[in-house]
């Protein structure tokens, strides 16, 4: 088994509603992106929680758009975070993934972006991410 086959075997499967006129980015979002945010979310969230800037903010304090602010504005500044959180997709994608998230860069790591402050979003709030 090659790398590639490899990566499809260990990505989760995300059900997505099927509608025949999206974007190719909305594509590559749904059939990519999802699967590898998904997998690799416990990294993410570890990531997030171990920069050095978070450890300066009391989350407690927070309601939900509070903590969306904070984590808004921290993937935004901290761009040591924000590249290790993009290096943990970018592992994860086949050659010609990679091809597609060159070609498109900045619609991708906008996806990519927004995906991963809604997911750090919704785990501050279920509180499964203890500061």
């Amino acid at each position: 088994m090659n790398r590639e086959e490899n990566l499809f075997k260990i990505r989760p499967k995300v059900e997505t509603e099927i509608n025949y006129k999206i974007s190719s980015s909305e594509a590559f979002q749904n059939d990519t992106i999802r699967p590898i945010l998904k997998f690799q979310n416990d990294i993410i969230v570890y990531l997030f929680k171990n920069s050095k800037a978070i450890t300066k903010i009391n989350f407690d304090r927070k309601d939900a758009i509070g903590k969306k602010t904070i984590v808004t504005d921290l993937l935004k500044s901290d761009q040591k975070l924000k590249g290790q959180i993009e290096a943990s997709v970018f592992s994860l994608m086949t050659v010609p993934e990679l091809d597609y998230y060159f070609e498109n860069r900045s619609e991708i790591k906008r996806r990519i972006n927004t995906m991963v402050i809604e997911r750090l979003i919704d785990n501050l709030v279920e509180e499964k991410i203890q500061l």
